[in-house]
């Protein structure tokens, strides 16, 4: 019986090591020559439903798989340039600005922010969204309820060398 057992376990390992056939990874490389705004791209994240949102140094992307769909101030967006991108628990989307904050329902995009340049988002599990800013800010946002922005704590901190 052992026997068996050894001989089924050296097989396992062995199939395990045999070369993947077949499978060849696809690599897509998309330019503005395509739709994208920008070919400097500073944040990238997919939604809820799939679709993946590019922030560039011109516009935000909004791409499909397909094709690209570009939004810029004329649409809402408080700045041009889109450094972070970050999806909620109710399938919004935070957009950090070089102008600020902007939020995305629906097809609707408003400015919730208009103080600084945003370097980076996050939303928590406890329904806060943690903005950090251009100059060493640190806010936490009660996205929780419709009540928003009611800065819960801000920071400031001090670069030191």
């Amino acid at each position: 019986m052992g026997r068996y057992i050894l001989t089924f376990l050296i097989l396992l390992c062995t199939c395990g090591m045999l070369p993947v056939r077949g499978a060849v990874p696809r690599f897509m490389n998309y330019t503005s020559a395509d739709g994208l705004s920008s070919n400097t791209v500073l944040s990238i994240i997919q939604d809820h439903d799939g679709f993946l949102w590019i922030g560039t140094t011109n516009g935000l992307n909004r791409f499909d798989g397909c094709t690209f769909k570009v939004y810029k101030r004329s649409d809402g967006l408080s700045d041009n340039q889109i450094n972070a991108l970050e999806a909620d628990n109710a399938g919004r989307l935070w957009i950090g600005t070089s102008r600020g904050l902007c939020l995305m329902e629906g097809q609707e995009i408003r400015v919730i922010r208009n103080d600084g340049y945003v370097r980076a988002l996050l939303c928590d599990t406890e329904g806060y969204l943690w903005v950090t800013y251009n100059d060493w800010r640190i806010e936490k946002i009660d996205i929780s309820d419709e009540t928003f922005p009611v800065v819960k704590e801000a920071i400031r901190t001090e670069y030191q060398m």
